[in-house]
C-alpha cells in the first residue's frame, strides 16, 4: 500500500523546482496514491484547495490520538517555555538554550522544560549550568504522550 503525505514526503518536489512546490507533479503522485495524510486541518484544506485528488486525506496529528489517554497533571515549577525532542546535536537545542538565556535575563520567573530522550550524555545540562541557567532548565528525559501533551497544555 502506498501512503503519500500531502508534504512531508513531497518535499523534495520543491527543492527540484528552485523553491517553489511543484503542484503538477504532486497531483499525479497523489491520484496514485492509495491514502493521503496531512498533519492538520489547514495542511489538508490548503492541499484540498491546489490537488482535489487529496480531499478524501486523512488529519494524523503529531504524537499519535489521544482517545485512550487518561488525564496527567505535571507539577510546573513557574511559568514556562515548553519543548518536547531528543536532545540531540542536530537537533539545535544549544541555541534554543542561548535563545533561552537571553530571555531568562529579562524574565527571571521563567523556566523551560524538555521533554525527550537524552542522546547528549547530559551535554545538554552541562550547557545549560555553563550559561547560568541553574534551576531554570528541566530536562525530563522520555515522557509518556499523555505527560507531553499536559506539558503542552500548561505552557
Amino acid at each position: 500500500m502506498r501512503v503519500s503525505s500531502s508534504r512531508d514526503s513531497l518535499a523534495r518536489r520543491a527543492s527540484e523546482s528552485q523553491g517553489r512546490w511543484d503542484w503538477r507533479s504532486t497531483s499525479r503522485l497523489l491520484r496514485r496514491a492509495h491514502a493521503v495524510a496531512a498533519i492538520s486541518l489547514w495542511t489538508k484544506e490548503d492541499t484540498r484547495k491546489r490537488c482535489p485528488e487529496a480531499a478524501s486525506s486523512e488529519i494524523i496529528y503529531y504524537g499519535g490520538g489521544a482517545a485512550a489517554e487518561t488525564a496527567v497533571t505535571v507539577h510546573a515549577p513557574g511559568p514556562y517555555l515548553f519543548c518536547a525532542a531528543r536532545m540531540a546535536e542536530y537537533k539545535g537545542l544549544d541555541l534554543l538554550l542561548m535563545a533561552f538565556a537571553v530571555l531568562a535575563e529579562r524574565r527571571p520567573e521563567l523556566h523551560l522544560v524538555i521533554c525527550g530522550e537524552d542522546m547528549s550524555s547530559g551535554g545538554l545540562q552541562r550547557f545549560a549550568l555553563a550559561l547560568g541557567l541553574s534551576g531554570r532548565v528541566h530536562c525530563l528525559g522520555l515522557r509518556p504522550h499523555a505527560e507531553v501533551r499536559a506539558w503542552m497544555r500548561g505552557c
